[in-house]
């Protein structure tokens, strides 16, 4: 499994500053393990506001690339 390889993750970070629904794609299985995990250890966020500045859910879309020689 050598070379460079992406994941697609999309997560969302509530009202609270939580990350819940989280979402990985990879080639292959174990990076998507890795990916969840390390996901999952990010600490609470500040969340994001509407227009009217109450608390919100806002998705996130992040790219993760692991390189292996």
């Amino acid at each position: 499994m050598s070379g460079r390889h992406k994941i697609s993750t999309q997560f969302k970070i509530d009202a609270t500053g939580q990350i819940i629904d989280i979402k990985v794609k990879a080639k292959y299985k174990i990076l998507e393990i890795e990916a969840f995990r390390v996901l999952r250890t990010l600490p609470t966020f500040r969340p994001g506001k509407d227009h009217d500045d109450n608390k919100a859910t806002v998705i996130y879309a992040v790219p993760i690339i692991f390189e292996k020689e």
